[in-house]
């Protein structure tokens, strides 16, 4: 049995058959009016140095995870520090979810690949890199934020923000003791 077919023509906005190079011309117009110049400047670069010497004149349509995995895996491999790569794989992101958003393709192919080659730290790893003021610079810092009147509140704020969870309860003891001798 046929599945009949709609009675209103479904055409995407967008021809299917334009290349990579074609559609990003689209998208820097259709999102420059709503993003800040540097992050259009960003994306202009990041097309003209990388994205459309390597994957211009490929058919929107015809990328795929593999084609796109190896370009971030040679870009890597070539010397681009992980950040310029994380920009370049960001880029193609966001103009391949305005390919899906107009119809041109059904799926990204750029999707989920930044953990795959350690584009993005983990959760874990960043919350890690965070460093907590352990007791004795908190006192430091706290004897420091009394002295200047001005910054009082401010410092007491930032203190309270950077003690670690399993210490709280102790260290929060430090600064509810230097706000009440204030």
């Amino acid at each position: 049995m046929a599945i009949p077919q709609s009675r209103q023509a479904s055409r995407p906005a967008v021809d299917p058959n334009l290349t990579l190079g074609a559609y990003a011309d689209r998208w820097l117009g259709l999102i420059a009016p709503t993003v800040k110049k540097r992050t259009l400047a960003s994306y202009t670069q990041t097309l003209r140095l990388h994205l459309r010497p390597a994957l211009g004149a490929v058919r929107v349509r015809d990328l795929h995870k593999g084609r796109i995995k190896v370009l971030l895996a040679e870009k890597l491999t070539g010397g681009l520090s992980r950040n310029s790569v994380r920009i370049i794989h960001a880029t193609l992101r966001a103009m391949l979810n305005s390919a899906v958003d107009r119809g041109v393709i059904l799926a990204n192919p750029a999707d989920k690949l930044g953990r795959s080659l350690h584009l993005v730290k983990s959760a874990t790893t960043r919350q890690e890199e965070i460093k907590a003021l352990d007791r004795s610079q908190l006192q430091v810092f706290l004897s420091y934020a009394t002295t200047e009147p001005r910054h009082t509140a401010l410092f007491l704020l930032m203190a309270r923000m950077r003690v670690p969870h399993h210490r709280e309860r102790q260290d929060h003891s430090i600064v509810n003791t230097k706000i009440n001798s204030s």
